[in-house]
């Protein structure tokens, strides 16, 4: 400090000044063989070319360090590798995800005020004997619990969830699409781009469960327990042919006439025929109302001067 003092400079610029450009040792560019010569990193490059001009290999760059280790004996590390095939273009492209794609849930509980609003769907697997296991697709209705739609084969693919859901929609006005949401797990064949493309054409919300949280679909997941319990545990099928007889035995049974408690004890096809025997209900008393008010209404009398 004091040997700057005897110098005509400002006391501010006794301060170190970094330098400008990129911290550190800078790139090497050669790279050093097990035998002690020095190559250059164009070389590395060339034969890293070479290795990918093969007919067979898609290497990356953690394969491709390998390869210089035991066909070049080279003493390198992934990181260099991995920089002169990034500045090469080299470098395998990223691998496409689908997830951010997703729509997940906002609201753990799903809620609905009337029928053909809330759906949820999922796959179930049943044992038969001389097929093994075979998946159900099944949608359930959250407010009045109906099944209204299953699929039942050896394989089911994301086209089989498509066409399923065209004959469930088909059924349902196409302006009310719009209020529809319907709810799944992360399953290939539901968060498939197709599923989803399918979806935002009709209109109808799409939105997923987050991982490891069976609760936020807790109303399909309830009716497979149901189904595990008074089916499952209590029938052997020895064919497919077998089981798809009971199947649809049940599920008629399951709408028409088993009580369930959440309800009031009453079937779901009748839960459905009350609640909109209510409506028109509703709609009539408020049409009378109307007429009565329009008929005690005092007309208003101008007087002209």
């Amino acid at each position: 400090m004091k040997l700057l003092a005897s110098f005509p400079l400002a006391r501010s610029s006794y301060y170190y000044q970094p330098r400008l450009g990129q911290r550190g040792r800078g790139a090497s560019s050669r790279t050093r063989t097990q035998s002690g010569l020095m190559v250059a990193n164009e070389q590395v490059v060339d034969w890293i070319r070479e290795l990918l001009q093969h007919p067979f290999i898609c290497y990356g760059y953690e394969k491709a360090t390998d390869w210089l280790r035991q066909n070049r004996r080279l003493i390198i590390n992934k990181k260099k590798v991995y920089r002169l095939m990034k500045q090469a273009r080299l470098l395998l492209p990223k691998k496409a995800t689908n997830q951010a794609a997703r729509c997940f849930v906002e609201v753990r509980r799903m809620v609905a005020g009337r029928p053909n609003e809330a759906f949820q769907f999922d796959i179930k697997m049943y044992w038969v004997t001389s097929v093994g296991w075979v998946p159900c697709l099944s949608v359930i209705d959250i407010f009045t619990r109906q099944l209204k739609a299953y699929l039942l084969q050896r394989n089911i693919r994301q086209h089989d969830v498509k066409a399923l859901w065209q004959d469930l929609l088909r059924a349902i006005p196409a302006e009310q699409h719009a209020l529809i949401r319907v709810r799944s797990d992360n399953g290939s064949q539901f968060a498939a781009k197709s599923v989803r493309a399918f979806f935002a054409a009709e209109g109808v919300h799409q939105e997923f469960c987050h991982a490891a949280t069976p609760e936020e679909d807790g109303f399909i997941e309830s009716f497979h327990a149901i189904v595990e319990r008074e089916l499952v545990r209590r029938h052997e099928w020895q064919s497919l042919s077998e089981l798809e007889q009971l199947m649809a035995s049940y599920v008629y049974f399951y709408n028409t006439e088993r009580l369930h408690g959440s309800l009031g004890n009453v079937s779901p096809n009748r839960f459905s025929q009350q609640w909109t025997d209510a409506q028109k209900e509703t709609q009539t008393r408020l049409i009378r109302e109307e007429s009565v008010a329009d008929e005690l209404a005092i007309p208003v009398q101008f007087i002209g001067g």
